[in-house]
């Protein structure tokens, strides 16, 4: 019980705004151990320099960069799809050119293997009915 009236008690003072809590609507000089005039945000003086820096010069900067980097990514693309259209119709070339160089034209009839078998077939079968002729006058 004695908790819950404990954390009840917290959760309120943490929940409680500050007493001081009007917004800063203009820059005050907050010195350390003296309490700030509003609430807000407060920066040290070094950073809220680079802070206006990187706003005034260093973002217009940035978009620069920016839009020479993507005037540079068009530009390598266009080259890129140019190459790529130009290598395609290379590689169509060289196809054809290698189907040409690998294309075996068809023989004649006398010129094929089975020609060939044929024919020692008969020879050598002409031959062995000689030779048994011969051999049968004598």
């Amino acid at each position: 019980m004695i908790f819950r009236v404990v954390v009840g008690a917290l959760v309120l003072l943490v929940l409680q705004p500050p007493a001081a809590a009007t917004p800063c609507d203009k820059s005050a000089v907050v010195r350390a151990g003296v309490r700030a005039p509003c609430s807000g945000l407060v920066v040290p003086e070094q950073d809220a320099r680079r802070a206006l820096g990187c706003l005034s010069v260093g973002l217009p900067r940035c978009e620069a960069d920016l839009a020479l980097c993507a005037a540079e990514a068009a530009a390598n693309a266009k080259g890129a799809r140019e190459m790529l259209t130009a290598c395609s119709d290379h590689r169509d070339a060289l196809s054809a050119q290698l189907e040409s160089c690998l294309s075996v034209p068809a023989r004649a009839w006398w010129d094929q293997p089975r020609a060939w078998f044929g024919g020692g077939v008969v020879i050598g079968a002409g031959v062995v009915v000689a030779i048994v002729y011969g051999m049968s006058s004598l």
